[in-house]
């Protein structure tokens, strides 16, 4: 595989309704909203948990898509996801966490794991995913590498590692 630049990812209309990051990491959401803003036509909302995020999911017609951390305080998301599918479960929603997709899979017990998005993840698997999820279309993740996005997840993990 070819490694592929940030320009190779224009600005796209394939999303344009709003897109939920749930997420308890305020730098990823930040990072998150950076890059999909960039990405799409779409607005990012974030919430810092699931509770936040069912609360802004009931306020909000226009959310076409969501990405769910599993690994959160006050609402962790399988509940968070458990809740979505309630509430709105025709907006799709992608599964975001570090464990392995077997993992998640078995967290998510009875319930079909949704889209799944393994951290740390790139920019290239983020938006093929994205862009997946949200037209229905498979995901053929390419590989990417930018000083920029490097950058960030070095930042990210360092984050992680402090908490």
């Amino acid at each position: 595989m070819t490694a592929v630049k940030i320009d190779d990812y224009p600005r796209t209309s394939f999303l344009t309704d709003d897109i939920l990051v749930i997420d308890d990491d305020s730098a990823l959401r930040e990072v998150l909203t950076d890059i999909l803003s960039l990405h799409t036509e779409a607005a990012v909302i974030t919430a810092a948990n699931g509770h936040e995020g069912i609360k802004i999911l009931r306020q909000r017609q226009n959310i076409a898509l969501i990405l769910l951390d599993m690994n959160m305080p006050v609402m962790n998301g399988e509940e968070t996801y458990e809740r979505v599918q309630q509430i709105a479960p025709a907006i799709p929603v992608i599964v975001s966490s570090s464990l392995s997709p077997s993992e998640a899979s078995f967290r998510f017990g009875r319930q079909k794991l949704p889209a799944f998005l393994q951290k740390p993840y790139d920019i290239g698997a983020l938006l093929d995913v994205v862009h997946s999820a949200s037209t229905g279309s498979p995901s053929h993740p390419r590989p990417y590498d930018d000083q920029l996005f490097l950058s960030n997840t070095e930042k990210y993990h360092e984050r992680r590692t402090e908490q």
